[in-house]
């Protein structure tokens, strides 16, 4: 758990110096959370070869947003995420990459300016049918 809120942190951290929206703060810290734990309920504690499983995240920041790679040091199998796992990632995330050996999120900020409404908002706006 220490580690998860490590990464929890400096997700958002990351994606505040970018200037992400509040909600896509959130969003990036649960995917990188849901992904973390995912991976760590998969990991044995000895893996192929009898090497202990180890895990590599690598955050990436650029212009465009953030990327944040788990990579697996012996490797883990495609399914390790569950269909409910890959669903919220999806909804969570702008893009889902699943390799061979690594899990990539990519995290785009919002456009400045663009409104989202909720649906609680949306509902309240409808006028009685």
């Amino acid at each position: 758990e220490r580690f998860a809120s490590a990464l929890r942190v400096l997700a958002a951290s990351l994606a505040a110096e970018e200037q992400f929206t509040i909600d896509d703060i959130a969003d990036l810290r649960t995917a990188v959370d849901e992904t973390f734990a995912a991976l760590v309920r998969n990991m044995e504690p000895s893996g192929p070869a009898g090497r202990p499983d180890g895990l590599i995240v690598r955050f990436r920041v650029h212009g465009a947003g953030v990327d944040v790679t788990f990579r697996a040091t012996n490797g883990f199998p495609r399914t390790v995420l569950d269909l409910r796992t890959t669903h919220l990632l999806e909804t969570k995330v702008d893009r889902l990459v699943v390799g061979d050996d690594s899990i990539t999120l990519v995290k785009r900020p919002r456009r400045a300016g663009a409104v989202t409404p909720s649906p609680l908002a949306t509902a309240a706006t409808r006028e009685p049918g």
